[in-house]
């Protein structure tokens, strides 16, 4: 095989690879887990914010 070949077959498996993660990030199943990370870092900033507030009181 020369190098144009090996080329092609790189180019075909990572388009395949990105492909594949695209779906199993985007899986219907893992929304649940995407929104409670989502509202943990959410509170997380809150928190935050909160205890800039208290040390701003004292």
């Amino acid at each position: 095989m020369t190098l144009i070949n090996y080329h092609i077959v790189l180019t075909v498996l990572l388009v395949m690879a990105f492909a594949a993660m695209t779906v199993w990030v985007f899986w219907p199943s893992r929304r649940t887990q995407y929104q409670q990370i989502a509202q943990r870092i959410l509170n997380d900033s809150l928190d935050e914010k909160t205890t800039e507030e208290r040390k701003g009181d004292e």
